[in-house]
């Protein structure tokens, strides 16, 4: 460089910086991994006359929040298991995706209440009322109020496999190691 090239960091030339300011360089742009909106059309019938449709909270949620469709307040009891309704039925445009039906991280971490199977799943082929059974980990009850946001609902695209039987498989450098095999 010249005694009178300027380079631009943040707006500042480099030869208009106060002294004794740092020398910065320019900040990386986050680096976006798709540059595209995935979407997808899903038809939904209300089946519960007061019930909020799901819905995704922010922009960038992954899961629409959905929210209990009982007329009261509804005990699951500590260290027990509660079906609880959605109030609506889905049917998504292509049969190659499944909604997924996960816990909300906050009532899950502080209330102990989570999917009983840990992820429940809703084929597309399905057309009844979609519901979370619900379990209590907690040692206190805990009281559902109507229309309380519960679960989230995750829409995935589904892979039908083709299994060839065999007599032996690949190996690998793990091979049959499994549940904490690779460290803990």
């Amino acid at each position: 460089m010249t005694a009178s090239t300027s380079i631009t960091i943040r707006g500042t030339p480099k030869n208009k910086r106060p002294q004794n300011t740092p020398e910065r360089k320019p900040v990386a742009q986050p680096r976006r991994l798709w540059s595209y909106q995935m979407n997808l059309n899903v038809k939904i019938k209300r089946l519960h006359p007061t019930v909020t449709m799901p819905a995704y909270a922010s922009e960038a949620a992954a899961g629409m929040d959905l929210h209990a469709a009982i007329d009261e307040p509804t005990v699951i009891p500590a260290h027990s298991r509660v079906r609880i309704p959605c109030g609506f039925a889905i049917a998504p445009e292509r049969n190659d995706i499944a909604a997924l039906l996960f816990a909300r991280s906050g009532l899950a971490h502080k209330k102990g209440l989570a999917p009983s199977n840990a992820v429940g799943v809703v084929d597309a082929d399905y057309r009844g009322e979609v519901m979370v059974s619900v379990s209590n980990t907690s040692d206190e009850d805990y009281i559902m109020q109507p229309d309380e946001r519960f679960a989230q609902m995750v829409f995935v695209p589904v892979y039908t496999a083709a299994l060839t039987e065999v007599d032996d498989l690949d190996e690998t450098e793990r091979g049959a190691g499994g549940f904490g095999s690779t460290g803990v």
